[in-house]
């Protein structure tokens, strides 16, 4: 599994920043950083799934020094003690998203109409 969080296409170290103050590394391929609280997510994820259009991502620090990473599109969150625990979080949210929208697309049509854009995104490998 290999999914993209980084700062920048010229930064070949794959580094995200968050706050402006902390680094740490993530073994990915470089995306883009577009202010200190959001980021590009790509790749491979769970389930056989892949991003294959990137989208951006929220990166909040909570009061209890926890991480929360959500998304804008589909309204779907990760959470964890540490950036990269959020961030797998985050990722696997949004793979059983996948799969719950997939099972159920044939059952109403708002799930159908919700997968189809999901689709637009994130695709079996």
């Amino acid at each position: 599994m290999s999914f993209v969080i980084a700062p920048g296409y010229a930064d070949s170290m794959n580094y995200l920043y968050t706050n402006g103050i902390e680094k740490l590394y993530i073994p990915i391929r470089p995306a883009r950083l577009v202010t200190e609280n959001q980021a590009y997510v790509r790749g491979d994820i769970p389930h056989g799934l892949v991003i294959f259009q990137p989208f951006l991502v929220n990166i909040e620090r909570e009061e209890d020094q926890t991480y929360v990473i959500s998304d804008d599109l589909f309204l779907v969150y990760g959470n964890g003690e540490n950036l990269p625990d959020a961030l797998n979080d985050y990722i696997l949210s949004l793979s059983e998203y996948y799969q719950i929208l997939e099972q159920n697309a044939n059952l109403n049509p708002f799930d159908k109409m919700q997968f189809e854009y999901l689709q637009t995104y994130i695709h079996p490998e």
